[in-house]
């Protein structure tokens, strides 16, 4: 068995990808909440809402994105 060290570096970008995981969890239960008002037959004007969804999908995007 070969035995692996891991560096600073290595570390950081194993947090920072835990970091960016987490966000976009967030981000999905956001959209998951919010679907209602997306829906076609929904009867009430969320203009702020259907903004924020969009932003979540722009972010989720480029976290996925990033490398």
């Amino acid at each position: 068995m070969k035995l692996t060290i891991k560096t600073a570096d290595d570390l950081q970008a194993e947090k920072d990808q835990a970091a960016k995981d987490k966000r976009v969890a967030e981000l999905k239960a956001f959209l998951r909440d919010t679907d209602y008002v997306a829906l076609p037959d929904y009867d009430k004007e969320k203009a702020d809402i259907i903004a924020e969804r969009q932003a979540a999908r722009d972010e989720i995007r480029t976290l996925e994105t990033e490398e």
